[in-house]
Order: structure tokens, then sequence, then C-alpha cells
């Protein structure tokens, strides 16, 4: 396929020193020199390098040591053999994560020795080579290294001993495996305690192996890897209250190939706090403590009284209704109220604003009747729910009230009870 091999009757002359050889391709008149052969006494040569399925035509001179040329000798033509015919199957594997298979059934050509594989982007008219797969009956190459979603053609030529390549196999095509598409529809709630559950859309494909969850503190910052799952739901169990989270969700394919994360992560939040109930009145007949007060918000399904004096601290639990009175109270002892709403769930919000009252002593002056009074004018007798600027009016004043009472019976102490809901909750 690539080479002729030529033979002569040597001259024997003594004036005789070689040989020139020249060659023309295909019926030209165009001879070129292809050799000399320096000894009179050789009688073959072989043309190397040639063209398979190519007719040569070959002539020869001699000449003397003077370089003296003699004419040419007859024309001998001989035409190379074909190519060999090409493999007889090749397949391409597709969707493959970041490679391509290629496949070929191995030549029937005994002398083959390799296969030589080149490729070329879609589209492109350019060839590359891409692998020379060493032996016979090796017949197999993977291109790794791909970006995904990427389209490739290859095609394989069988190399004999001599270096000869066959005529090219049939052109196959493959295209790289694309990424799990992006996940779609994240929900993550706001109104759970203690907890954030993050929902998604589930992805219609048995491919996908597992979602994997990203959580970060603040929107801006990185996502770190939170948990693996299969389904399509998660709880993020979180140890406070108003907590805030953000969130992507990617899938995972069986390949390890991971789906785009979204560009912006879905917030969620645990339930918060209940608002802060508020005083709004504090009376006294001289025998009892009279507390009324406004809910936060529409959560509150109950209330907790804290009383603090003389570094002791009683608690009442569960009060239904919106106002307490407290019996179990002594002259000269300062006592300190401050309230606590509960929602359904347990969960408590911060004290309301604290008041101070000081029952004096009987035979003390009731000079402090009238700044008790004073002190209560704008909130005596109030019992509806507070409006927008009574609430601005309790941010702009974080002091504690001081409510001063006077009076000269003391009661014995009682159990704390609750009464109905249409009456206040008295401690006795």
């Amino acid at each position: 396929m690539n080479e002729v091999g030529l033979e002569w009757s040597p001259i024997h002359e003594e004036k005789i020193v070689g040989y020139h050889i020249y060659r023309s391709t295909n019926g030209s008149s165009n001879f070129k020199k292809v050799a000399t052969i320096k000894d009179r006494y050789a009688s073959h040569y072989v043309d190397t390098n040639l063209k398979p399925q190519t007719i040569y035509a070959y002539t020869m001179s001699t000449y003397s040591k003077t370089g003296l040329e003699s004419t040419k000798s007859p024309l001998a033509s001989i035409s190379t053999k074909q190519l060999l015919e090409p493999v007889s199957f090749i397949q391409a594997i597709t969707n493959l994560p970041k490679r391509v298979k290629i496949i070929w059934r191995p030549h029937q050509y005994t002398n083959t020795t390799s296969y030589l594989v080149q490729k070329r982007e879609i589209g492109k008219l350019e060839w590359k080579n891409a692998k020379e797969i060493k032996g016979r009956l090796s017949a197999e190459y993977i291109d790794l290294g791909l970006e995904n979603n990427e389209a490739y053609e290859y095609r394989v030529f069988a190399k004999t001993n001599q270096g000869v390549l066959s005529k090219p196999s049939k052109i196959v095509s493959a295209k790289t495996k694309s990424l799990p598409f992006t996940v779609q529809n994240i929900q993550a709630s706001n109104n759970i305690p203690k907890k954030i559950v993050i929902t998604w859309n589930k992805i219609l494909n048995d491919d996908i192996a597992y979602y994997k969850i990203y959580k970060s503190p603040t929107s801006m910052l990185l996502y770190t890897l939170l948990a693996k799952t299969k389904e399509n739901r998660f709880e993020d169990l979180l140890n406070s209250n108003g907590e805030t989270r953000y969130y992507k969700i990617t899938a995972v394919d069986r390949d390890g190939l991971e789906s785009e994360k979204q560009d912006n992560g879905t917030q969620g939040q645990t339930l918060p706090s209940p608002a802060t109930p508020r005083i709004i009145e504090a009376k006294s007949d001289g025998y009892s403590v009279e507390l009324h007060w406004v809910s936060g918000d529409n959560r509150t399904t109950s209330y907790t009284v804290i009383k603090e004096f003389d570094n002791q601290k009683q608690v009442a639990h569960n009060i239904q209704n919106r106002s307490f009175i407290d019996r179990n109270i002594q002259n000269g002892v300062k006592y300190s109220y401050s309230i606590i709403g509960i929602d359904e769930y347990g969960l408590s919000s911060q004290p309301s604003k604290q008041y101070n009252i000081i029952i004096p002593n009987p035979n003390e002056t009731r000079e402090y009747e009238s700044s008790y009074k004073n002190d209560l004018t704008h909130q005596n007798n109030v019992q509806t729910e507070p409006t927008d600027k009574e609430h601005d009016m309790q941010n702009q004043n974080n002091s504690n009230d001081e409510i001063i009472i006077e009076d000269d019976t003391i009661t014995q102490n009682k159990p704390i009870s609750n009464q109905d809901t249409n009456s206040p909750v008295e401690i006795y």
C-alpha cells in the first residue's frame, strides 16, 4: 500500500559508478529523481512512504566517475495496493458524565497494530487526533475531561505495522450528559415553632439519586451544606424563636452530577415569640392590687403574671383573661408585676414593662396618693386593645412606673385561684 520494490540487472562495467532512479505519479511526464545508488553492484531499491491505490512509473540511468549520465531505461509502472477497508462497526455511547465512549469491532487485517481516533466539534471541518490506541484487539476509547452537555463527532482509522492507515470509519456523534434540572418552587415555613420546614417540587426523573440542602444565615453569605435527602421535604430544627435562614436546593443524579443552585435563596423563619402584653391599668383599694392589660397580638391564648418582692418571686400560670387581682399584699413592701403572653405552642413573649407598687405603713403620710393618681391618669379604666399611638408611647417610655399605695389593712395569705373569663383573677 505504501511501498514499491525495484529490481534490475546490474551493469559490471568499470566506468559505471552507480544508478539514478526517477519516479512520476499517476501518468505524469514529470519525473523526479528519488534515489542515487552509489554501487554498480546493487540490484534492489525500495521506494517508501507512497500513497495507497496510486500508479507510479519508474525509470533508471547509470552515471560515471566524471558525472556523465546514460540515457534512461524504459518505464516500469505499478500501482500500490488499495487502502484497508474501515472497521466494520463503530458506535458512540452518549449521555455519560463529562465523557464520551467510542467502541468498534477489531479490524480483520492481521497486521493491524493500532487505531487512530479523531474527533471534531459539531459543525467544524477540521479533525484533530484524539488518541492512538495500541493493539489490534483494543477496540475502545473513552474521551475524558469534557464539559457537560457538549457534542462531538468521532471517526477511527486502523493502522498497519507499516504505518498505513485504513479508510476512515463512518462518523459517529455523541453528547455528554446534561446537569439535572434546577430544583423549582422552594418553600420555607415561617409559622412553626423551633423549626423551618422546607419543601420543593420533586424532579420526575428516575436518574435523580438525592437532593442537597444548603443554608446561610443571610442571603449574601456563603451557603454551606446542611443535609442530603431523597425526599422533597426537610425539617431544619432550630432551638430559637424568630430565627431566619436562607436555603438553596440542588438535585444530584446517579452519576454524581449536581444541578445548578438557585440565583437567590429562599427565606424561612421559626415562629417568633408572641408580642409582649402591655399593662394599661394598675390600682389598689388598700386591700389588693388589681392589674389590667392588653394582649400583644391575637396569637396569645393565656398569660403568666410574675410578682417579685423581697428577693422572692411568685408566678401565676394559665390565666385566660386579661385582668388580675392580688390580695396577698403587705404594708411597707415594694411589689413588682409583669405579664408574659403564651401562645398555643407554649412560646412565651418577653415580659411586659414592670410596674412597681409600694404599700406604706399605716402611720405614714398619704402624700403619695396624688403621685399614684397622676401617674396612671392617662391609663386608668382603659380595658380595650391599645392603639398604634399607645404602642409608640410604650416604646418611648422604657423606665418602670412606681405606683405608691397606702393602706392600713393586711390580709392573711391564701392560695392563688383563677376566676372565670369575665372577672379578674385574684390571688389571696
